[in-house]
């Protein structure tokens, strides 16, 4: 097996020390490769990207300390079993990150296989485009008022993504400075797509308490969304601890299908009950940040925040007859 040496470049046989000049070789191990492929990559990259490059060398980084070129592909395999109980895409994309470092090792010249178009992947596939009932809804509305329960709150988080259209990452990444009560809105800061960067996103009034009581809940932290002590959310973790156990209380995902509807189905609940409703359609591609090819930029760019809560007091209409609680007009 051959590697690069480090002090004068040459390709040698892997050895302690080089044969041709006699330095002493280190062998490069993932860690220092990630860093090494980190530094050039991420400039490429939004800060979403970033993010989810790292929450997969989080899972990853187990093999830091080790030589690459030691690596096999049961080594990768056995970090990719041991998500197995995520989603299919967050394998995919650890899957993403060890074909880049393989390919990048490649180009440092250390010798190793792409093992990432080996690996076996069986997390669950996400059914992202079903939509909660409104059924559902009126269970979960009514949970998410009762202060009982392990998972109250947690219904919360999940009618103001509801009634916002909020990406779950969206909603987990506001902070209290950007949420204006006064003026009933969230101003969305970032999102995977360029129509979504910057937009205001109104607060429907069935939600408007519930965001209220998020800004109040730990008065120490910037963020909306908090832990039971205060600290950031982590979407993942909530995701897992919280939702899916949540929608199992509510009869919602049956024993057998526990993933059935997921926190990404709160968007697309959104953009159905918007059109049910009567929502503008170009008002609506403004506030859920998605750039509908048939709606013209010029349509919709200068809505105006009391054009947008008119359309959303629609939406309020709505879920008021589906809940039986007219709110609050304050």
């Amino acid at each position: 097996m051959m590697m690069q040496c480090i002090c004068c470049g040459a390709l040698v046989p892997q050895a302690q020390f080089c044969c041709q000049c006699g330095a002493p070789q280190k062998q490069t191990t993932l860690g220092d490769l990630y860093a090494s492929w980190s530094t050039m990559h991420y400039r490429r990259l939004s800060k979403k990207g970033q993010d989810d490059y790292r929450l997969s060398w989080n899972v990853l980084r187990i093999l830091e300390n080790r030589p690459v070129v030691s690596l096999n592909l049961e080594d990768y395999q056995g970090v990719m079993d041991s998500i197995a109980d995520s989603s299919y895409s967050r394998q995919q994309k650890l899957r993403l990150l060890i074909g880049c470092l393989c390919k990048y090792a490649q180009v440092r010249r250390i010798a190793t296989p792409n093992y990432a178009t080996h690996l076996i992947l069986d997390g669950y596939r996400s059914k992202g485009r079903l939509i909660f009932s409104d059924e559902e809804i009126k269970r979960l509305f009514f949970y998410s008022q009762s202060a009982q329960g392990p998972y109250w709150e947690d219904a919360q988080i999940v009618m103001v993504l509801m009634l916002t259209g909020l990406r779950p990452e969206e909603l987990f990444n506001v902070k209290k400075s950007d949420v204006d009560m006064t003026s009933r809105c969230i101003h969305a800061a970032g999102s995977k797509t360029e129509a979504g960067r910057n937009r205001t996103v109104p607060i429907a009034q069935p939600i408007k308490q519930m965001v209220l009581y998020m800004m109040l809940r730990h008065p120490q932290s910037p963020y909306l969304i908090t832990s039971l002590t205060g600290c950031r959310c982590n979407l993942s973790n909530w995701r897992k601890r919280k939702f899916f156990p949540l929608l199992w209380e509510m009869g919602i995902n049956p024993p057998d299908d526990p993933h059935r509807m997921v926190p990404y189905c709160c968007r697309h609940t959104y953009a159905s009950l918007a059109k049910r409703a009567g929502v503008d359609a170009g008002v609506l591609c403004k506030m859920i940040g998605h750039a509908d090819p048939k709606i013209t930029e010029d349509y919709y760019i200068h809505e105006t925040l009391e054009e947008m809560q008119r359309e959303v007091d629609k939406v309020t209409r709505l879920t008021a007859s589906i809940t039986g609680v007219q709110p609050l007009t304050a």
